[in-house]
């Protein structure tokens, strides 16, 4: 039950990564630009774990991807921990 809440917020990473980068308004766009996309859209959706200076940006066949890679550690009992890594790209 704990890691739910980390599936949800990486879902709206992933799912704001795709927004970005099919935006024909920022296809031609600079780094600076999605970045700061991001962050208007992350501050909507609550995203806490990743911010616009944590996305890489690079050209794939002539199209945007975007990608983030992050880690979240959830406390289980006593001193057991979970550490999850999350690796959202807009291409896949």
């Amino acid at each position: 039950m704990k890691l739910i809440p980390s599936f949800i917020e990486f879902a709206a990473i992933k799912r704001t990564l795709v927004t970005i980068a099919s935006d024909p308004e920022l296809r031609d766009a600079g780094a600076r630009e999605m970045r700061l996309a991001f962050d208007k859209r992350a501050a909507v959706d609550n995203i806490k774990s990743v911010n616009g200076s944590d996305i890489i940006i690079r050209k794939q066949n002539e199209q945007i991807v975007l990608s983030a890679s992050y880690t979240v550690k959830k406390p289980l009992f006593a001193n057991l921990a979970l550490l999850i890594d999350f690796d959202a790209t807009s291409d896949r």
